[in-house]
């Protein structure tokens, strides 16, 4: 894991943000974070990370992509970033309530609207998963 996106800079975020950090083994220049609400990009910058406004911008190039948005964001979201995430890129998701299947179908409906690559990120999720079992 060398790039890595936040998306989301809320209270989980930023929690998320805050240990990354304070691991040896990520440095602040490799970290970029994504948020609406400028009051949180504001409290991220003090940490020293990239922060941007779109979503977009903060997932081009990451090897990892973390979701920490609310719920309720995640479909709006997958439609903004699911062409500018790497096709290799790990996806992490914190979203409570929302699991690796539906994350996986919202990714696979996306990438189909988009016209992107067969190659999707649910089929990385579900090999992630199998890795794990």
């Amino acid at each position: 894991m060398k790039n890595i996106a936040v998306i989301g800079c809320g209270n989980m975020g930023y929690a998320l943000l805050c240990g990354l950090l304070k691991n040896e083994g990520f440095k602040k220049e490799d970290i970029t974070c994504a948020d609406r609400i400028e009051k949180s990009l504001e409290r991220a910058k003090l940490l020293g990370v990239r922060t941007f406004f779109d979503a977009r911008d903060a997932v081009k190039g990451a090897d990892t992509v973390i979701l920490a948005v609310k719920p309720n964001a995640l479909e709006s979201l997958a439609g903004e970033i699911s062409q500018f995430i790497e096709e290799d890129a790990l996806i992490v998701s914190i979203l409570a309530g929302k699991t690796t299947k539906a994350l996986e179908l919202l990714w696979r409906q996306e990438e189909n609207r988009s016209g992107y690559a067969e190659y999707s990120c649910a089929c990385r999720l579900r090999d992630e998963r199998a890795l794990r079992e």
